[in-house]
This record gives structure tokens, C-alpha cells and sequence, in this order.
């Protein structure tokens, strides 16, 4: 699919596009005003690469924008965003997902704002910002995140504005978490396995923990 937009679309799973066992490359496209129990812009059980398009404005009760279940998803020079859902407003990634030089923004959910995942999340040269949730309102994880060159801001939810590490393993280099606001953890509440190195977490706000708040999980900063 390319040059193409893809608009006002509903199903119970996939309102855009279900993409089962298949190869789909997205690129240069718009995917929004889509709806769905599960994946509102799309549902994705296959293989999915997305370049420099957009994924707005999408609902669903899990996976606003993207729903990336069991599936390698990757997504370059492009932005997702004000979508909403239950968890994952902007994705919810229980497969393996890739996000290099993109833009996760203004989407909302209960869980993971930008990002619900408890699959495997890699991230760099990318901005997760303007997200908001009850938990995570950046990115909510169980799984395991890895983030690079990049930068959580404006983020802001109940636990963990930036970012709520439930039970996963976060690994954080040479990025930046500011500006973002919760009342337990405002970069980020972590309950999980935590490694910072080489990063700036600065201008965070909460009532408990402004930059970071470690709840009995394992914190590395170097």
C-alpha cells in the first residue's frame, strides 16, 4: 500500500486493515478515523513494515492505532498518533515491534498511553511525547523495551508519566525523559528490571518520586 489513506473503516478486529499470516508494507499512507474491538487503524498477525505514513485518530479497546499481536511490526519515519483505546492507545504490541525516527504522540488509553507492551519493544532515534494514561502514559511495559536516542516528554498519566515498567525489563541509553508528570513516578515508576545509562531525566514532576520512582524493582543508573 502506498500514497493511499485509508479512512472511517470498522470490524471487530482490524478496522483499517487485518493483516493475518500475510506481508504488508505500508509506506508514504495515511490509516485514520478507523474503529475496532482490537486494532482500530490495524490488526496485525503477519509481517508489517510502515515508512513515512501516518496512523491517526484510530479507537479501539486495545490497540487504538495498532494491534501487533504475535507479529514482527516495524515502523520508521512515521508518526502514530491521537489515537485511543483501553490499552495501547497508540500500539499495543504483544509481537515483536520495531520503532526507529518516528513520532508517538497525543494518543490516550487506560494502560500505555503511546505504548502497551508486553511483548519485545526496540526504539530509537524516535519521540514518545503528549501521551496520557492511568498507568504508563508513555509507554506501559511487561515485556522487554529498549530505548536509544530517543526522547519520553510531555507525557503524563496516574503511575508513571513517562513511563510505568510493570514487570518487564527497560533498558535506557543516550536518552532523554523530561517534562513528563504523574503522581507516583513522573519520568518513570518501575517495578520491574530498570537499566539507565548515559541519559537525562530532568523537569519531571509527581507527588512521590518525580524523576523515578522505584517500587521494589532493580535500578541501574550509570
Amino acid at each position: 500500500i502506498s500514497s493511499s489513506t485509508i479512512s472511517g473503516n470498522s470490524a471487530g478486529n482490524g478496522g483499517g486493515i487485518f493483516n493475518r499470516y500475510g506481508s504488508l508494507s505500508i509506506s508514504s499512507s495515511t490509516i485514520s478515523g478507523n474503529s475496532a474491538q482490537f486494532g482500530g487503524g490495524i490488526y496485525n498477525r503477519g509481517s508489517l513494515s510502515i515508512s513515512s505514513s501516518t496512523v491517526s485518530g484510530n479507537s479501539a479497546s486495545t490497540g487504538g492505532g495498532i494491534y501487533n499481536y504475535s507479529g514482527n511490526l516495524s515502523i520508521s519515519s512515521s508518526t502514530i498518533s491521537g489515537n485511543s483505546a483501553g490499552s495501547g492507545g497508540g500500539i499495543f504490541n504483544r509481537g515483536s515491534l520495531s520503532i526507529s525516527g518516528s513520532t508517538i504522540s497525543g494518543n490516550s488509553a487506560g494502560n500505555g498511553g503511546g505504548i502497551d507492551n508486553p511483548g519485545s519493544v526496540s526504539i530509537s532515534s524516535s519521540t514518545i511525547s503528549g501521551n496520557s494514561a492511568s498507568f504508563g502514559g508513555g509507554i506501559f511495559n511487561d515485556g522487554s523495551v529498549s530505548i536509544s536516542s530517543s526522547t519520553i516528554s510531555g507525557n503524563s498519566a496516574g503511575n508513571g508519566g513517562g513511563i510505568f515498567n510493570r514487570y518487564g525489563s527497560l533498558s535506557i541509553s543516550s536518552s532523554t525523559i523530561s517534562g513528563n508528570s504523574a503522581q507516583f513516578g513522573g519520568g518513570i515508576y518501575n517495578r520491574g528490571s530498570l537499566s539507565i545509562s548515559s541519559s537525562t531525566v530532568s523537569g519531571n514532576s509527581a507527588s512521590t518520586g518525580g524523576g523515578i520512582y522505584n517500587y521494589s524493582g532493580n535500578l541501574s543508573i550509570s
